[in-house]
């Protein structure tokens, strides 16, 4: 592993660089391999199969910028259960991961090969590892369980009122925003995720399901109560690229609800 964050960081950018590249020379080697494959899902899996290598070199950079082959493996795990959902088996993963290697060994030197050989190596450990199914259900908690439950219930089934309407009574039963961002919000996309993860909501539904949670947090803003000692101030915001602004979203109000002043914008905002 690189020794420094300057070392990991400069790996990472190279990676990045190269990922077009690799991801291309993976796909053509796969389907010359797996012809069957080519006969199966046509150019329309080719673009597949070269759109999750660039996944695997994105967050093999993360990784090794963070120093922490184990958030590479977690990848793998969740990669795997995804994957596994949709027919395609670990197998096909760990081989990915192999020919990462291969085509990496390429484009980078040899001590840079060296540095990222143990975080590929947990992946294909990860990949082969036998791993939990989602539960069929929320954890009932404790105080808002009925509420995530129904708000789940609300936002798969693409009931936007419905959904603000169970909010709005937590509200007015006491509950905090914060409670409800953790405890509702937040755990209800968890499962929604899940869901998408093992193939039982389409793609659509769970775009519905985010965009609901965002019209509710929008909803409820106005009437959160920030609190009366100032903290400070903070900068909420993403990383260039990420197009997933929900939990810095939440992240932002929770703050203000606990008395920092907060800039939260996109992630091109200036």
């Amino acid at each position: 592993m690189p020794e420094s964050a300057s070392d990991r960081f400069q790996l990472a950018q190279k990676l990045a660089s190269v990922k077009q590249n690799v991801a291309r020379g993976i796909t053509e080697e796969f389907f010359v391999n797996h012809p069957d494959w080519g006969v199966r899902y046509g150019d329309r899996g080719r673009q597949f199969c070269t759109a999750d290598a660039c996944f695997h070199m994105e967050f093999l950079a993360g990784a090794i910028e963070a120093g922490s082959p184990e958030a590479f493996a977690e990848y793998s795990r969740w990669t795997t259960r995804m994957l596994g959902a949709r027919g395609i088996a670990a197998h096909t993963l760990d081989e990915n991961f192999a020919q990462l290697e291969k085509h990496l060994a390429v484009e980078l030197l040899p001590q840079e090969c060296e540095s990222i050989s143990n975080f590929l190596k947990r992946g294909r450990e990860a990949c082969t590892m036998a791993t939990e199914p989602a539960p069929d259900e929320l954890p009932s908690g404790e105080g808002l369980g009925l509420t995530r439950q129904v708000f789940l219930s609300a936002i798969l089934g693409g009931q936007r009122q419905a959904a603000l309407n169970i909010v709005e009574e937590a509200l007015r039963a006491g509950h905090s925003h914060v409670d409800i961002y953790v405890n509702v919000f937040t755990e209800a996309l968890h499962r929604v995720g899940e869901l998408w993860e093992l193939n039982k909501i389409s793609i659509a539904q769970e775009h519905i399901a985010t965009a609901i949670t965002q019209y509710a947090i929008a909803t409820i803003y106005p009437s959160l109560v920030p609190a009366a000692v100032h903290r400070g101030s903070i900068v909420v915001t993403g990383v260039a690229g990420e197009l997933h602004q929900i939990g810095a979203n939440l992240v932002a109000d929770a703050m203000e609800a606990n008395g920092w002043t907060v800039r939260f914008g996109p992630n091109d905002a200036d």
